[in-house]
């Protein structure tokens, strides 16, 4: 059981640290991110990130395989899962019928990356039904809590006394620069200052 919740928690934290570096990083700065996490399991052919690309389909879609089965997924809908039923909702992810998911397994390559551009065949299905803007854009960030302004400057005010030695990853001066400016009223950064306040009383709850 131990080491269940031990890797249950190593889970979470990683979907946690994603979370907070999605505020200020794009969607392909944070492919980059995730590709260094398994760097050091790669051969040396495949540690370049400009030869990403060059990968098979086969390689492509084991690595779309491993993300689905083993890490960033199932971490996400268990949690998505605990959530949506803590209020009564029944949640769908109709982008993971299983048919949906089947067909696109069967994709080439080039249908999903293509010239840098993600989720390729999903952007052209969208021709003269997005604004190009939308359609293409490459600044895509992570769901944002609607409340965290009226909660951290309320009820919530005290997960503003953060402990920043459990922040060792992030630069402190900077960490305390924009939450001191969040206290004295900016709100450029509050979903940041939300994501890093509420990590933060996570650690403390673990130990």
């Amino acid at each position: 059981y131990k080491k269940i919740h031990e890797a249950s928690n190593s889970k979470l934290t990683d979907v946690l640290l994603k979370a907070t570096l999605s505020s200020f990083l794009n969607e392909d700065s944070l492919y980059k991110f995730e590709f260094k996490n398994y760097l050091p399991f790669l051969g040396t052919d495949y540690k370049d990130w400009n030869s990403f690309e060059s990968y098979s389909s086969d390689k492509l879609n084991e690595f779309h395989f491993a993300l689905m089965n083993y890490s960033s997924l199932p971490t996400l809908l268990h949690y998505e899962d605990r959530n949506s039923m803590a209020h009564s909702i029944e949640s769908r992810v109709p982008f993971l019928d299983h048919r949906l998911v089947e067909l696109l397994f069967q994709f080439p390559f080039e249908l999903k990356i293509s010239d840098g551009w993600t989720k390729y065949a999903l952007r052209k299905s969208m021709e003269d039904v997005l604004p190009k803007e939308i359609q293409w854009r490459t600044d895509k960030k992570g769901f944002v809590t609607p409340g965290e302004i009226l909660w951290l400057r309320g009820s919530l005010s005290h997960l503003l006394d953060i402990d920043y030695n459990q922040l060792t990853f992030l630069d402190k001066s900077k960490t305390v620069k924009i939450i001191d400016e969040f206290k004295k009223g900016n709100n450029k950064y509050a979903t940041l200052v939300w994501r890093i306040a509420t990590l933060a009383h996570w650690l403390k709850n673990q130990q």
